[in-house]
């Protein structure tokens, strides 16, 4: 057979490249996130579960100088986040297919954000609030959380779980 009847099949390369500055810029604003989430444990700004058993916290000072820096982050964060997800989306569908697209959606989005929803947080809720409030069991944790089923930092995997799944179809 010639050599210019031979199909390429599969992905091609350049739809399977990686963008380095993507990933360098996607480090940067995990870590002003991790960064933030630290820093509003020991806050009175936003809201946190660690907040409300905490043993020690930012000065008036501190607390005045970083929760400015930090909200300016918080403006655009999240949102450029999904702003990339979003373009990066066609080429994975298109490379995938609408059924290997879903299936692979629903594994690395669905099972961790029902793992962390159904498992996790309400552990994580009952290790820390139960030693100072008292409640009761685990059970009563789970089932008395307000927001039931609340699922805690994690929310925007739900969220681009439902973007990723309606978009495909």
């Amino acid at each position: 057979m010639p050599e210019s009847a031979v199909v390429a099949v599969g992905p091609s390369e350049s739809s399977r490249r990686r963008f380095p500055e993507l990933d360098r810029l996607k480090i940067g604003f995990i870590g002003g996130i991790i960064a933030t989430h630290g820093l509003v444990g020991y806050t009175d700004f936003g809201s946190w579960p660690y907040q409300d058993v905490r043993e020690a916290s930012l000065s008036g000072v501190a607390e005045a100088l970083l929760v400015p820096i930090v909200s300016i982050g918080g403006l655009f964060l999240m949102g450029l986040f999904f702003f990339v997800s979003g373009l990066l989306t066609p080429s994975a569908l298109d490379r995938k297919g609408v059924r290997r697209f879903v299936v692979d959606r629903l594994w690395r989005l669905g099972v961790p954000f029902a793992a962390f929803t159904l498992l996790l947080w309400p552990i994580t809720m009952y290790a820390v609030r139960e030693p100072f409030e008292h409640q009761g069991s685990l059970w009563w944790w789970f089932t008395h959380e307000e927001p039931i089923l609340d699922n805690g930092p994690i929310w925007f995997i739900g969220v681009l779980l439902l973007f990723s799944l309606g978009y495909a179809t």
